[in-house]
């Protein structure tokens, strides 16, 4: 289906976006921070789902009736790449474990998220409930096009909802737009390592796999600029780093 542009009121339904992350937090300035978060992330992805295109439902329902009817609606809420707890208090030894592994394994993650700083617009997604259930579960990832930017395979895995099928691109691919070219896009660093914590998770047989990601250095691997790269060259990397993410 093509994205349809669309004017958002200032207010829009970015009190909606983060609901499902709010109980995260108690502070009020944590709060407020992700509040304004919201409002960004919702104005710069047009309102709609990154993948299907589905249209927040509060933004569909301020058009006419005529185009209202026309397109795809749903409740949409922000979908964080790396997850809240990781830049969070909260038990902070497996935190810090977890945060070793991501940096010893991605070093070129370090750009978008130094100082363990996830509460950022390059680590946000607008993406409909049943989409983001299943980005978060690791039964949906998306995985850069290393020849286009901003461009992503859709990565689907054991346990997805075959009915969100019909809603996907039927070439695989996701283009990201930005309706409001102010705000930063999702970076494709921590989508990447996403993508590969999902594919381990759901390994059959881990040597061999481990094995094809390594010889695709083009679509998993980055070179950082001490000649190392993302991903060490032994199994044992992505699995710690996909062993350490279960603890959030």
């Amino acid at each position: 289906m093509p994205k349809t542009p669309v004017t958002l009121s200032s207010r829009g339904s970015a009190a909606d976006v983060f609901n499902s992350n709010a109980a995260d937090f108690c502070d009020t300035e944590t709060t407020n921070k992700r509040m304004r978060l919201g409002k960004t992330t919702f104005e710069r992805d047009g309102g709609m789902c990154v993948v299907t295109n589905i249209l927040d439902v509060k933004e569909a329902a301020k058009l006419s009736q005529a185009l209202s009817k026309s397109i795809l609606s749903g409740r949409t809420v922000g979908a964080n790449i790396l997850p809240l707890t990781l830049g969070g208090e909260r038990e902070a030894g497996a935190r810090e474990q977890a945060w070793k592994a991501l940096y010893r394994y991605f070093p070129s993650i370090c750009t978008a998220v130094d100082n363990y700083q996830v509460n950022k617009i390059c680590n946000i997604l607008t993406m409909c409930t049943i989409v983001h259930e299943a980005f978060s579960s690791f039964k949906l990832a998306l995985e850069p096009d290393e020849q286009n930017e901003h461009v992503y395979y859709v990565r689907t895995y054991l346990g997805f909802s075959t009915i969100l099928k019909r809603d996907l691109p039927m070439n695989g691919l996701v283009s990201f737009t930005a309706y409001d070219r102010r705000h930063e896009m999702p970076n494709r660093h921590l989508l990447r390592l996403h993508a590969a914590v999902a594919k381990v998770l759901h390994l059959s047989g881990v040597g061999e796999e481990i094995e094809e990601i390594m010889r695709d250095r083009d679509s998993i691997c980055q070179r950082a600029s001490d000649g190392s790269t993302d991903v060490a060259k032994d199994s044992n990397g992505y699995m710690t780093v996909a062993k350490d993410w279960r603890w959030i």
